[in-house]
């Protein structure tokens, strides 16, 4: 273990502030690492701190050094087991995924998948790409790829139609519409990714599926890859 928890009892509080220190000792080799997977930059490397929160949901946190204000990109919940190091890491990633993520967006002048769109079908689309290209850090990256297969989700787990799209508005299928925007976000964009790196992700938020590509996601993913093929012959 990166992190020995277990000589003797430590406090919650204790424990988080040591996963931060070592979470803030490791960011630069994870930034590293997906970089020379991906063939991207990072632009800096974050500030990392802890905040316990009320409700016992201890929270650490992500923050551009460059930012004027107290801008949190992003917030990592920490798992029960805060010896899960490798899930923990991968969180991280996932995380600098979307730090990416939004950074390219701004840099081409399209950052309409980080707002939120009055179209319910609209705003999953955005959510897809959104969390797919988060949890295609944490998985591609994440220690052995142990986490790679962990949802098994399939082309044939999509919902079927827009009324079944529609009725993920419910809150009872909250548990199910998020686990369509990060397991099944991740098996829409993953190909797109392993195949053009960067300007796959860059085609993904600027081109998030619409309301009408939701009907059939493996036929928007087959028409990314070509067009993105014909772009890479020219």
């Amino acid at each position: 273990a990166l992190i020995n928890l277990t000589p003797q009892p430590m406090s919650r509080y204790q424990i988080c502030r040591k996963v931060t220190s070592h979470l803030t000792r490791a960011l630069p080799l994870l930034i590293s690492e997906e970089e020379h997977k991906f063939g991207i930059k990072q632009q800096g490397i974050p500030d990392v701190y802890y905040v316990p929160l009320e409700n016992g949901a201890d929270a650490i946190y992500l923050r551009n050094q460059d930012s004027s204000i107290d801008r949190i990109l992003v917030n990592i919940k920490l798992c029960d087991d805060t010896k899960n190091l490798d899930y923990l890491i991968g969180s991280m990633h996932h995380e600098l995924g979307h730090k990416y993520s939004f950074w390219l967006a701004k840099s081409i002048g399209n950052q309409k998948i980080f707002t939120r769109s009055p179209v319910f079908e609209e705003d999953l689309g955005f959510a897809l790409v959104r969390e797919g290209i988060g949890h295609y850090f944490f998985f591609e990256l994440t220690k052995n790829g142990k986490y790679k297969n962990m949802s098994g989700f399939k082309d044939s787990d999509w919902p079927k139609d827009l009324e079944d799209w529609r009725s993920l508005a419910e809150p009872k299928r909250e548990n199910f519409r998020k686990h369509l925007c990060y397991f099944g976000g991740y098996r829409l964009v993953k190909p797109i990714i392993d195949g053009y790196g960067r300007d796959g992700i860059e085609y993904l938020i600027s081109n998030p599926p619409t309301s009408k590509d939701l009907i059939d996601l493996p036929f928007y993913r087959s028409k990314a890859l070509t067009c993105l093929h014909k772009t890479h012959r020219k």
